[in-house]
């Protein structure tokens, strides 16, 4: 099986990354920069494109991956990804040897939120759009990709959270996050100036978006963001925070663990 690595950012970051990570294909890792082009000698296929949103970098990215090869899964990641624990090798590892999963590391946000329970493996209840793979059959049956564009001159983030429900809203069970992976977006730019500014009222967005697309549902909450109105609601948002937790822990036996190169 193949996946692509689809990779945005800076270019001193993206020559970093490849640097680091030098026993990757670059015939499968995409990189889109908006500083400055690659160099023709990189060892990837090199996009530039310095006007364009979060959202738009990532669709290019996946249109251009598509176009050359059939891959099984794409890994989507930001060029401000640290590591706590684990690596990018590790996180590759478990990828291709559970490629019909989406998975995701445990990230600051999954924490806060209270979404990281004991184990090494569960269901993710919260993750963070800086690093993530996604299956094909997800990408195709979810329509989490192409990302929505529609909102980008409001916020970049209305994007990550209507691609975060459609996953999570009905992709749940398949699911992964690895909780001896953690990262951090320490180095976190904004990229184009004004193009990734935040919206306080970005939820009226989504709302919208999900209405529109007939996604309402009684039966899934947005896990780390409590209600703020109406009784029933905060009751079935506990309710549905309960029984999630409670259905999220994977045992180690039903997941296939990598052997990797570097022991990393």
């Amino acid at each position: 099986m193949t996946i692509a690595v689809l990779f945005q950012g800076l270019a001193e970051r993206a020559e970093a990354f490849m640097a680091e990570n030098s026993w990757l294909n670059g015939e499968h890792v995409y990189v889109l920069t908006y500083d400055r082009p690659l160099p023709d000698s990189a060892a990837c296929v090199a996009l530039f494109d310095n006007v364009c949103t979060w959202a738009e970098g990532r669709n290019k990215l996946l249109e251009t991956a598509r176009k050359r090869s059939p891959y099984d899964g794409f890994i989507f990641m930001d060029d401000d990804v640290g590591y706590l624990t684990g690596s990018f090798e590790l996180f590759f590892g478990y990828c291709t040897k559970n490629p019909r999963l989406f998975i995701a590391p445990v990230s600051g946000k999954a924490v806060e939120s209270g979404g990281v329970l004991a184990g090494d493996y569960q269901r993710t209840l919260f993750f963070d759009d800086q690093i993530y793979y996604v299956p094909s059959h997800i990408i195709e049956l979810s329509k989490c990709y192409p990302l929505c564009t529609k909102y980008d001159h409001i916020s970049w983030y209305i994007a990550c959270e209507i691609s975060q429900r459609r996953i999570l809203q009905y992709h749940w069970k398949e699911t992964l996050q690895i909780n001896i992976i953690s990262t951090s977006n320490e180095l976190h730019r904004h990229g184009p100036e004004s193009r990734y500014k935040l919206s306080p009222d970005f939820l009226r967005h989504v709302r919208e978006y999900v209405h529109d697309n007939g996604m309402q549902s009684l039966w899934y909450w947005t896990y780390h963001r409590k209600p703020k109105t109406g009784r029933r609601d905060r009751w079935l948002w506990r309710a549905f925070r309960w029984l999630r937790r409670l259905r999220a822990p994977i045992p180690s036996s039903g997941i296939v663990e990598p052997k990797l190169r570097s022991g990393a």
